[in-house]
């Protein structure tokens, strides 16, 4: 029975860091995409200064 938890305790642990991971790449992913989205506004305001229709 001992054995048995200490399994269940790796497998959660395991889990655990599994999850860490994920969200880590997640959030990764979303900071790279950011920065592009700020851009595409930034340009978008530019073009709209520039030719006079704001």
């Amino acid at each position: 029975m001992r054995q048995l938890n200490v399994s269940m305790l790796f497998v959660c642990f395991a889990a655990l860091l599994f999850m860490v991971a994920c969200a880590d790449t997640a959030k990764k992913e979303a900071e790279e995409a950011a920065p592009a989205q700020t851009a595409e506004v930034t340009v978008e305001e530019v073009t709209l200064t520039v030719t006079g229709m704001t």
